[in-house]
């Protein structure tokens, strides 16, 4: 079967429309939920928190490249013994604010080692405890699920006959009954995953799926993992917090940027010009990067249109103290609250909140949409990085170390005057003639 098949949603065995038509309702039925829910709490839509008119801290999210890894039997997927299924799957990605669902991936067979989901869903205006929800749904399509016998035989033989009588017994006995919708050609939910803040990462990273205990009956076998890119962009990258004209004296140094236009985004505080009369951004020219690094501080001045910026050391730069000065009291208050918002946001967002991440990316070569067979030459887990989560609390009380995220260290080496991106050339060392070394008297 061809590759571009599998992504399709049709199947010979089983209409498409009635699987599309199942789909619909599972999705509805999720989004009366949502929407009643946040008719019971409107709050969560506000920007603002109930408790301070300070603005939170809130971001876009992006979850993609999201892959299913399936645990056939050796017999079944390198000898192609046994009972041949075929199965139709797709998933849900919800908050507390928004419901995104897949397209149906259809055709998958134990030939298959892999269901990869092509989508990207981006969440707006999310704040920083936000929890996404992935629902994995999946149906057996093939003509053999019509003859597979009775629910009480199937789980029998899916985890053994006594589990499957103590199954019967305590149905009867609670009157309470599992659908029988289950293994037949109907979406039942299998698996799920909550992702939050702390399995958020550039890369694309593995993740534990909680199964479903009947999950066989309506779907392939799962490993338990999936697979996916989960990354945050959080408003103060997005969009300035502060900007305006300002003097910037550094007391590190004798320069004294007299009234220049300022900026605060992603965690970089520019000084620039920009002569053009259309006042395009790409003809700004940049006189002076302050990093807002995590664990620095902005506190008060003895002039009241003025404040002291103290930017925490780095193994590569000492304690820098600037003075910012504006026009105005209420304006240099403005100032302060738009710097200790950004300090709030490298505290929460991380490595995030200095980099302008791209919410959704295509799929590496090594994997394609749809089902992945077996006669891929690379494997997935080899291209995944499993290094671990991204922390929240990065930042130290007393300096920083070589581990510091990589947007951060971007950040600064921008600062410094760019680092270099290609060691030096090497010298060609000339090589002495051994007859000058061992003379001959």
């Amino acid at each position: 079967m061809s590759l571009s098949s599998k992504s399709s949603c049709s199947d010979s065995s089983w209409p498409s429309d009635v699987l599309d038509a199942e789909k619909q309702r599972i999705v509805q039925k999720k989004k009366e939920q949502l929407f009643a829910l946040l008719e019971e709490e409107p709050e969560m839509h506000h920007l603002y928190s109930s408790d301070c008119d300070v603005l939170r801290s809130r971001a876009t999210l992006g979850i993609s490249q999201i892959q299913i890894p399936l645990a056939w039997n050796g017999e079944q997927h390198f000898k192609q013994k046994g009972e041949s299924r075929t199965y139709s799957m797709f998933y849900t990605v919800q908050t507390k604010s928004g419901l995104f669902e897949s397209k149906i991936i259809a055709n998958i067979n134990r030939l298959d080692t892999d269901v990869a989901f092509p989508e990207s869903f981006v969440f707006q205006n999310e704040p920083d405890d936000f929890c996404i929800e992935l629902c994995v749904y999946a149906a057996r399509t093939d003509a053999g699920n019509d003859n597979s016998g009775s629910l009480r035989q199937r789980i029998s033989r899916s985890f053994g006959k006594k589990f499957g009588l103590q199954v019967k017994s305590q149905l009867q006995d609670q009157r309470r009954q599992i659908p029988e919708t289950i293994g037949g050609s109907h979406f039942n939910l299998i698996a799920r995953c909550l992702f939050v803040l702390t399995d958020a990462s550039e890369d694309c990273k593995i993740h534990d799926l909680k199964v479903s205990a009947f999950a066989d009956l309506a779907g392939p076998p799962l490993y338990g993992h999936v697979l996916c890119r989960l990354v945050c962009l959080p408003h103060s990258v997005l969009h300035p917090l502060a900007d305006g004209i300002l003097t910037v004296r550094p007391k590190h140094s004798d320069s004294v940027f007299q009234h220049v236009r300022c900026r605060l985004q992603a965690g970089v505080l520019r000084c620039f010009v920009n002569n053009d009369v259309r006042l395009k951004p790409e003809n700004e020219q940049t006189l002076h990067r302050i990093v807002i690094t995590p664990g620095s501080r902005v506190t008060p001045c003895n002039l009241d249109d003025s404040v002291v910026l103290l930017i925490e050391p780095t193994t590569d730069s000492p304690m820098l103290q600037y003075i910012l000065t504006s026009d105005s009291k209420h304006i240099a208050d403005s100032w302060a609250k738009a710097i200790e918002h950004q300090l709030n946001d490298a505290i929460i967002w991380g490595e995030f909140a200095y980099v302008h991440t791209r919410l959704s990316l295509n799929r590496p070569r090594e994997v394609i949409d749809g089902t992945i067979p077996r006669d891929r030459s690379s494997r997935l887990y080899d291209t995944i990085n499993i290094s671990g989560s991204l922390s929240k609390a990065f930042m130290g009380s007393t300096g920083y170390n070589s581990g510091l995220p990589i947007g951060l260290r971007k950040a600064l080496a921008d600062q410094n005057g760019g680092a270099r991106t290609a060691p030096a050339p090497k010298k060609n060392r000339i090589r002495t003639n051994v007859k000058e070394i061992f003379k001959v008297g």
